[in-house]
């Protein structure tokens, strides 16, 4: 799946200088198998996690072109995806920015048949068909100009929360926050952590420390962008709801932490009755249409 998805990068034009980051396994070989370039030295917590931290600055630190762009490897793209970042980057020439976006989610199996050659239009009916846009707060891309210091906390990689960071950072900063996901197809195909073993109990202290390390209202998220990218051209965002929304969420999620997972007496039941509320009438994923309709082929 995973090669798969880094095989769809390699397709967009101009090519992505593409770096391969980890000593997981079948890493180094594939990246030497399909011509491209590879960073084995990351720092890890003590549970063998790369630190988000290392992952960013060890890739700005090898990259060779200008604008950086932090993806995780089971993100599979189209050519919509250089085109927004062209696009961006003509807007804002010479200017920092931080662009992210949501993703669109297929049962597992494979995404696309390398031996298909009109494969993006293949994969665009699949999404019709069976896919379903994420309405989390998953965030899988990140785009901004290599120069730019995060500063990033030792977050545990691929673990909640780490993403809703860099967001609120670059808020702090002043710098325009680009949601391109009306703009780009992200396709994610969904997966489980089986290959952890026990993962729901492995993962909740690392879950837990990058929670700590983030803080309820620093937990941005989309919503939070400032600039949006509509038919390549970027419009900002302004009314009420722009300010309002992300804090009332972020009072929501920190609401929704103490009455499910602070273990305060009495409060489960109120906290599945709210749930129950919130999710009544909600469309099944079948149910749900493609936003982007007939333009996303």
């Amino acid at each position: 799946m995973q090669e798969r998805a880094i095989q769809s990068w390699t397709q967009l034009q101009p090519r992505p200088e593409i770096i391969l980051l980890g000593t997981e396994e079948g890493v180094a070989r594939f990246a030497q198998a399909a011509g491209l370039r590879h960073v084995g030295a990351i720092q890890r917590n003590e549970y063998g996690t790369p630190l988000a931290s290392s992952v960013f600055t060890s890739g700005q630190r090898a990259a060779s072109g200008s604008i950086a762009c932090y993806i995780n490897a089971d993100i599979v793209l189209l050519q919509d995806f250089a085109d927004a970042i062209d696009a961006i980057t003509t807007a804002l020439p010479g200017r920092r920015f931080l662009a992210l976006g949501g993703r669109w989610n297929l049962p597992e199996g494979q995404a696309w048949d390398p031996d298909d050659r009109s494969w993006p239009s293949s994969l665009c009916r699949r999404l019709q068909r069976d896919g379903w846009f994420d309405d989390s707060i998953a965030m899988d891309y990140f785009v901004f100009p290599k120069e730019i210091d995060w500063q990033i906390p030792p977050f545990a990689l691929g673990r909640r929360y780490w993403d809703s960071w860099l967001p609120w950072k670059a808020r702090s900063m002043r710098i325009p926050v680009i949601d391109v996901t009306r703009a780009v197809t992200a396709v994610h195909v969904e997966h489980g952590y089986d290959h952890v073993a026990g993962w729901k109990r492995a993962l909740a202290p690392e879950v837990e420390a990058n929670r700590r390390l983030l803080g309820f209202w620093r937990r941005y998220t989309i919503e939070d962008s400032t600039d949006e990218l509509i038919d390549s051209i970027l419009r900002r965002r302004t009314g009420l709801r722009r300010w309002t929304v992300p804090w009332l969420r972020r009072f929501e999620r920190m609401t929704v932490h103490y009455l499910r997972d602070a273990g305060i007496p009495g409060l489960h039941p109120v906290y599945r009755g709210l749930r129950t509320l919130k999710h009544a009438g909600r469309p099944s994923r079948s149910g749900q249409q493609d936003a982007r309709g007939q333009s996303s082929g």
